[in-house]
């Protein structure tokens, strides 16, 4: 048995994960053009909504990544990331989770309907 710390790998898992999801909107994008110029509405208004869930996987999946980064290192590209994609995801589904990062984020607050205020 293999003692010591994980193997690493070329890219963080992050950007591995962000990639694929980047790779599926390529092929996304490429097949809405495709269906644009020949298929029928129905397909397309499908592929937009299949896109649109995968925007929000991707946004899902980095934004507590930010958010930990910018609590770690207090770096402003991090806070500046994680408080757009927390705004993003709590106006779209108003988790606590995401409400608590946008408070520790310094968002003023938030409103009832989703919407945030930054801080100045």
């Amino acid at each position: 048995m293999r003692s010591g710390p994980p193997a690493r790998t070329d890219q963080p898992l992050l950007h591995r994960r962000r990639s694929e999801l980047d790779q599926a909107l390529g092929c996304i994008d490429r097949a809405l053009g495709l269906l644009a110029a020949l298929g029928p509405k129905a397909f397309h208004d499908a592929l937009l909504l299949e896109k649109a869930e995968v925007l929000v996987e991707r946004a899902e999946a980095e934004a507590p990544v930010r958010y930990e980064l910018w609590r770690i290192t207090r770096d402003d590209g991090h806070r500046s990331a994680a408080l757009m994609l927390c705004q993003d995801l709590y106006r779209d589904s108003p988790v606590h989770d995401h409400r608590l990062r946008l408070e520790a984020l310094g968002a003023d607050g938030v409103a009832a309907g989703g919407e945030v205020r930054k801080s100045t």
